[in-house]
């Protein structure tokens, strides 16, 4: 280990993971365009053989980016309660952000405490204890979920089926496809190394019959 305070720069390969045998995961995203600004959310569930099973966009208007983030967080929770997923359900996250007010103290005028008090009920309802947390390049089907929420017609969709401007990355995705991303190994902790492998939209104004809106 490099001494502290020393940055030890590799490159490193990114990729989405699934969770164990028998276990679900949820990836989510939030985006916000000005940060604040046009902002959306999106997430997805997957089984541990990267099965679809939902997905979700959420239009939030004006937003701030970690507004966003935990709102993904929100919504994935509350679908994997809704499909009785307690006791065998993950999520992640790429906002280091948004993890930290969940699982950290937080002042009780927070602009976000009703969101990060219904993020902590849920992951107590479905036996999580904690947010993985993923880099961008290991959270890609959800980036483009988020980005697409900003711009849709209606306030939520749930899509039963997988939508089509997602495809592409969710077969990149169970093919085990990796991205690179330069890091700075020295300060990375253990869960810091979820999604790495270590080898140095157009919307639609009227949706299918699989998605459920809002």
């Amino acid at each position: 280990m490099p001494p502290k305070g020393i940055k030890q720069m590799e490159e490193r390969h990114i990729k989405w993971h699934p969770p164990v045998l028998s276990y679900f995961k949820i990836n989510t995203d939030g985006a916000s365009l000005g940060n604040p600004g046009p902002a959306g959310a999106g997430g997805i569930i997957r089984d541990c053989n990267g099965i679809y099973v939902k997905a979700f966009c959420r239009k939030l208007g004006v937003a701030s980016n970690t507004t966003a983030e935990l709102w993904a967080i929100r919504d994935g929770l509350k679908i994997a309660l809704d499909l009785g997923l307690s006791n065998r359900v993950l999520i992640e996250s790429d906002s280091t952000t948004a993890i930290h007010l969940i699982e950290g103290s937080f002042n009780c005028s927070h602009p976000n405490a009703a969101i990060i008090n219904d993020c902590r009920w849920l992951m107590m309802q479905l036996g999580i204890n904690q947010v993985l947390h993923t880099y961008r390049e290991g959270n890609q089907v959800v980036d483009l979920l988020s980005k697409q929420a900003v711009h849709q017609e209606h306030n939520f969709c749930l899509f039963n089926s997988a939508p089509s401007f997602i495809s592409s990355q969710l077969l990149a995705d169970c093919m085990g496809v990796s991205y690179p991303r330069t890091l700075n190994v020295g300060n990375m902790s253990l869960n810091s190394f979820e999604g790495v492998v270590d080898y140095h939209l157009a919307g639609q104004n009227n949706p299918p019959h699989d998605v459920t809106v809002t």
